[in-house]
């Protein structure tokens, strides 16, 4: 089988380079739409915050409000884009991302549909929301987990 496959590529190669970039076209379409479809929603109402999307939701109620914090994004380092905001009950966490606008996640449609700045005053528009409505403060836990203060085994 491989000597014929081989064979066709040798006869046909116009062929085997247009189904290679049809193919790589479409991994490529569908690599951009499982990035787009991890976009979350995030409600807010008098009762609580729900957010949804990425194949997750939750919905904590403002009374129930036990810890907002901040964090860097999974795998995220100092020079990187995303910071992930926490809000959570003794049941229920949501979640949701701020990303920084740069130029790779631009192509991939992972930026907000905004300015820059104004996506911005809308993450502490929603950050001040949350502290109000829950009398919490926003706890920062992008330094606290640093492997450099993890505390040593004695």
């Amino acid at each position: 089988m491989n000597n014929t496959l081989l064979d066709l590529i040798t006869k046909y190669p116009a062929v085997f380079i247009v189904v290679a970039v049809v193919i790589i076209c479409l991994l490529l379409i569908l690599f951009i739409s499982a990035l787009r479809e991890q976009r979350r929603t995030i409600e807010v109402s008098q009762s609580g915050i729900t957010t949804y999307g990425g194949g997750e939701s939750g919905y904590v109620p403002w009374q129930d409000a036990r810890l907002f914090a901040v964090y860097r994004s999974f795998n995220a380092r100092d020079d990187q884009f995303s910071l992930t905001y926490e809000l959570s009950s003794a049941t229920d966490i949501v979640r949701w991302t701020a990303v920084v606008r740069h130029p790779v996640l631009s192509l991939l449609h992972m930026t907000p549909d905004i300015s820059q700045q104004e996506y911005q005053q809308q993450i502490q528009a929603l950050n001040a929301l949350v502290v109000a409505r829950t009398s919490l403060s926003l706890y920062d836990l992008r330094n606290e987990f640093a492997l450099d203060n993890l505390p040593q085994k004695r």
